[in-house]
């Protein structure tokens, strides 16, 4: 399999990502909040969450899709959800560990791809876009949300250094070692981006998607707000906001809601996870075997285990 950009593997760092969320009820809720919003006008066979991690979103989407995937390339995050479903009795998912450069999916094959909280840790944007836009089915959506490079106290900062070329440069702003520590300790390098929108624009729309609309999110993500002004209060202000200021795009976060425009048809069968799935390094179809995974083309082996298709790596072990 071809050489990959590196990508943020949170079991290599023993990161447990559910403890980052006990102190952000508001961000959690000004995203649910956001995200009922857009799902509220969708509905279809397949969504796929990709950086799903330990299912946080899913009650935005999951009643709205006949059947959904959580895409994460940690397997332990797709352990913790799959737990975290079983007890609100969330039955229609299914749990696939894979590489967002190169997943494990056919082409023109899913509804809705959502992604949340995940572009921030790409180095390679335009390869990871390429992939989204791949899986999408002709008329399909993406809904991807990325942190803001010209957020209002970026604008501000580099407005007072007198910093010009930062506004018009249109590059990705790549967090220095220690200054954000998002799945990390603060001694690994990371790997986390701003992203100006005009750049991820044109990725999407060089990738046979029309931007429908953009949302801005996460107005209040100050900490004296966050301390001073109850959660209720916030929310409702949040949600005020996202609608009143629905055209600027000044806060941290931002999501794009995208759709595929291309002629062709949709032929390919979608019943069932294995009608969905294919070999991530040559995109052949598999034969299941037990467990096993194997591709009709280049005969590698991928193994289920614990419920999780691993499609991350080949299965050397097995003859």
């Amino acid at each position: 399999m071809t050489k990959q950009p590196e990508v943020s593997d949170y079991d290599k760092s023993k990161y447990d990502y559910t403890t980052y969320w006990k102190s952000r009820e508001y961000e959690h809720q000004a995203e649910t909040a956001l995200l009922d919003r857009i799902f509220k006008r969708k509905n279809g066979q397949w969504i796929i969450d990709i950086g799903g991690g330990f299912g946080r979103l899913v009650k935005t989407y999951h009643q709205k899709y006949h059947k959904f995937i959580i895409c994460d390339y940690s397997t332990e995050l797709l352990n913790k959800a799959q737990i975290q479903l079983r007890e609100q009795g969330i039955k229609n998912g299914f749990f696939v560990a894979a590489n967002i450069y190169n997943l494990p999916f056919k082409q023109d094959i899913i509804d809705t791809v959502l992604m949340v909280r995940v572009a921030h840790h790409l180095e390679d944007i335009s390869k990871a876009v390429n992939e989204l836009t791949r899986i999408i089915m002709p008329k399909g959506d993406i809904v991807l949300e990325f942190a803001n490079k010209l957020h209002i106290k970026n604008r501000l900062k580099h407005l007072l250094k007198f910093d010009f070329d930062f506004f018009f440069s249109g590059k990705p702003y790549k967090h220095k070692t220690g200054e954000n520590a998002e799945g990390t300790d603060r001694k690994s390098p990371g790997i986390f981006y701003n992203f100006d929108y005009r750049h991820l624009k044109r990725e999407i729309v060089s990738h046979e998607m029309t931007i429908k609309r953009t949302y801005p999110l996460s107005f209040f993500r100050i900490n004296l707000a966050k301390k001073l002004i109850p959660l209720k209060l916030l929310i409702f202000l949040e949600k005020l906001a996202q609608n009143i200021l629905f055209w600027t795009k000044i806060t941290p976060s931002v999501v794009i809601e995208a759709s595929k425009q291309v002629k062709r048809k949709q032929t390919a069968e979608r019943k069932s996870i294995e009608s969905i799935i294919c070999c991530p390094n040559c995109k052949g179809d598999f034969k299941q075997q037990g467990r096993l995974f194997i591709c009709n083309k280049c005969n590698l082996k991928f193994k289920e285990s614990n419920n999780i298709i691993d499609l991350r790596y080949p299965n050397l072990n097995e003859s």
